[in-house]
């Protein structure tokens, strides 16, 4: 274990505002054991454990139940062209009995209290957390509340409940220089919600996979980057052991009131003017858990190499394993379950403590900038998404509609005119324009001025008079603008309504009165033709509008 590593992770948590209650952390994954192989359909395949160094880092004690919590969720991951791939997972090792030492970097060993002290460090080899008796299925965890059911009595074959890993997903042949990587993921009770978020720890591992008679065993490697899940390895180990890859973009997603989700994305060029678009999602404790995301892709964009790569939940487990599927609408693809929570509460979502992982090619080229993408969420609930920021995605200008064709106000009163923008993956700018009088079709860039009957939002989704003069009649529009381009709205028409000029909402002879009072002060308001003097031309244009009915 890189003991600096671990010190500077818990300096770091010690530095936050304390927080009353335990917060325990996979401070080590120390050592593997491997079972089998079994034959499955006529492949081989083998079963893992990974031993596990647990630390109380909080400043009370963790409670420690003998066959529940808590519980260790143990996963194996691959990198190889380019991409991340869950490629095992196991059910979850419940705790039996604990003892409690140092070993918490600089954290002293609590002597008071019962479970895992605060302070104090419990370990665990491989092959007592391979141990099938103490390992129950995930379906009976709720990874956010924290409830566990009790672990059922085993029977299997050697490979059952352990991390199942098929010898054709680790060949050396068929995969040169794959990197590949473990994970444990804790769950336990009493946690915060906010203490919960450091669970996850992962550590590279080698495998020997080569050779004549390779053992596929698996071998510690590097250092364990506690806190930290498995996604990570794919921008920190992209391009090789330590070798990070700028191209991956990591977010981190937190629904609201519940868990948290990792999305992260990658984008690369291929032959023929093609683009490769990699994603993964992973779900650290959402119970609500992840069902479907959706990428701007251009309705004449190509769409071509889907690929869905998830691991199989074992015997035992109630959850459906059927692919991801896609659809396409507008501008939009969506990638989803192939069910609804309504349609198969145990449809294939990310669940808790796994990773899935998608890919398509097509001739949409990317972004110059970053954008975000709306995770939906599996179970129903509020909010219905959760948005992950800061993912490569394909180009795709924004959308724009006006709610109006044409407004008609009353002088001297306010107007909105808004631009309805369809969802967009990228930030949007606006700039409206006003149709210039003299030279139908060319438009002038509308500037806010502040005062009496100002205007205001000239650069925002929404045009404001705070009360309209005839000056301010035209045709307006905004021009929509994302780092893919910049698209016109249509237009709308403000018309001033002269006719009712005492803005009763009724044309009518009071309207008149008004009118000549007005006139007769020379009040600036009786200047309805905007030419800045009130003469007999005025009356004329009145009285026409009147008649007219505006």
């Amino acid at each position: 274990m890189n003991r600096p590593l671990l010190s500077a992770y818990l300096l770091a948590a010690c530095a936050l505002p304390a927080l009353a209650g335990p917060d325990v952390t996979h401070s080590d994954l120390h050592d593997t054991a491997k079972y089998g192989p079994v034959s499955v359909g006529g492949s081989d395949v083998y079963g893992y454990a990974w031993g596990s160094n647990t630390c109380n880092i909080g400043n009370q004690s963790l409670s420690w139940v003998n066959g529940g919590s808590p519980a260790l969720a143990m996963n194996a991951y691959r990198i190889f062209d380019g991409r991340i791939q869950q490629i095992g997972l196991g059910w979850c090792k419940h705790s039996c009995c604990v003892a409690n030492g140092n070993g918490c970097s600089t954290l002293t060993c609590s002597s008071v209290g019962t479970g895992l002290r605060p302070g104090c460090r419990d370990v665990y080899s491989a092959s007592f957390n391979g141990g099938q008796g103490r390992l129950g299925p995930r379906s009976g965890i709720n990874a956010y509340d924290s409830t566990f059911a009790p672990v059922p009595s085993f029977s299997g074959d050697a490979v059952s409940r352990r991390v199942q890993i098929g010898v054709k997903e680790m060949g050396a042949a068929d995969l040169p220089n794959a990197q590949f990587f473990a994970e444990g993921v804790y769950v336990c009770l009493e946690e915060a919600p906010v203490d919960a978020l450091n669970n996850a720890t992962y550590r590279r591992m080698t495998v020997a996979n080569s050779g004549a008679s390779p053992t596929f065993a698996w071998s510690v490697a590097g250092t364990s980057q506690v806190g930290r899940p498995a996604i990570y390895a794919w921008a920190e180990h992209g391009l090789g052991p330590n070798i990070p890859d700028p191209g991956v973009k990591v977010a981190v997603s937190d629904i609201l009131g519940e868990g948290r989700l990792f999305m992260a994305g990658k984008v690369r060029s291929v032959a023929g003017g093609l683009y490769t678009y990699d994603y993964a999602i992973y779900n650290l404790n959402s119970h609500r858990s992840a069902a479907s995301f959706s990428v701007p892709l251009p309705a004449s964009a190509s769409f071509t190499a889907y690929r869905f790569a998830a691991p199989s939940y074992q015997v035992g487990e109630p959850y459906d394993n059927s692919p991801w599927v896609t659809s396409r609408s507008g501008d939009s693809l969506t990638i989803r379950t192939a069910q609804t929570f309504a349609q198969n509460p145990n449809s294939n979502p990310v669940r808790w403590g796994t990773l899935y992982a998608f890919s398509f090619t097509t001739n949409a080229a990317p972004a110059t900038a970053l954008g975000n993408v709306n995770i939906g969420l599996f179970r129903p609930g509020t909010p219905a998404t959760t948005p992950a920021a800061g993912l490569p995605l394909p180009c795709v200008g924004p959308i724009a509609q006006s709610p109006l064709a044409q407004i008609s106000a009353c002088r001297d009163l306010p107007v909105n005119i808004e631009v309805a923008q369809l969802p967009s993956a990228f930030p949007l700018t606006y700039q409206w324009q006003v149709e210039d009088l003299l030279v139908p079709g060319t438009f002038t860039n509308v500037i806010d001025a502040p005062g009496p009957c100002g205007i205001a939002g000239a650069t925002t989704a929404s045009l404001s008079f705070s009360c309209v003069t005839l000056s301010d009649q035209g045709l307006y529009r905004c021009i929509v603008s994302s780092t893919c381009g910049s698209t016109n709205s249509p237009t709308t028409q403000l018309n001033v309504c002269i006719g009712d000029f005492n803005c009763d909402g009724g044309i009518d002879g009071p309207d008149i009165e008004s009118f000549f009072v007005a006139w007769s002060a020379a009040a600036a308001y009786a200047d309805v033709d905007a030419s800045g003097g009130i003469d007999g031309t005025d009356i004329f244009l009145f009285l026409e509008r009147w008649a007219s009915g505006c």
